[in-house]
């Protein structure tokens, strides 16, 4: 999925199959964000507190302006959205608590494999369980990377590297992600935007 913005980060936690040391790493990863979250921000817009996670007023603003911008792309190119994986996008923003902020669908350039990626953000109900679930994700033959962003000006931000167009498991990867975000979400869909 296309955004305007980018990203400062500041910290990365990969996950791996082990949810104990996962949980332990987040505990400690969580101590340094409550401190960070005690001081604003600095933006072009003046001082603002830490955004980091999703609300609903937020995902309503990122999914039109998403919607507002791949209706003005016609032709799949860098930087421009994927049509392939508008479905998983779709689908995923229809859930309470899930909002994607970039996607591509995998792609081979230049004879060097680029696999597919995923950058969604949660609502603390829905983090809280990714956090307990995510080993679980990361174990899956066609996930290759789990990752948790903490950005200055994002907040924490989940991303997923998965075997997409470019080894033809798309359709795969996209069923095995929905499946575990069906499931961190309680499957709770969102109405749609009028």
């Amino acid at each position: 999925m296309y955004t305007k913005r980018a990203m400062q980060l500041t910290h990365v936690v990969k996950i791996h199959g082990d949810s104990t040391a996962l949980l332990q790493m987040m505990e400690q990863f969580n101590r340094a964000v409550n401190w960070l979250g005690n001081y604003p921000l600095h933006t072009p817009k003046g001082r603002q507190a830490l955004n980091r996670y999703l609300a609903e007023s937020e995902k309503e603003r990122r999914v039109k302006e998403w919607l507002e911008a791949r209706s003005r792309w016609y032709v799949c190119s860098p930087g421009n959205p994927d049509p392939e994986i508008f479905w998983l996008t779709d689908a995923l923003n229809a859930l309470s608590g899930i909002c994607t902020l970039q996607s591509c669908s995998g792609h081979m350039l230049n004879g060097f494999v680029q696999s597919g990626s995923l950058w969604v953000k949660l609502s603390n109900g829905v983090m809280s369980q990714f956090y307990k679930a995510a080993p679980v994700l990361a174990r899956q033959d066609v996930v290759e990377d789990v990752s948790i962003r903490f950005g200055t000006g994002e907040g924490e931000i989940v991303e997923i590297v998965f075997k997409g167009n470019e080894r033809g498991l798309l359709r795969e990867s996209e069923s095995v992600i929905l499946s575990f975000f069906k499931s961190v979400s309680g499957g709770a869909k969102t109405p749609p935007l009028t």
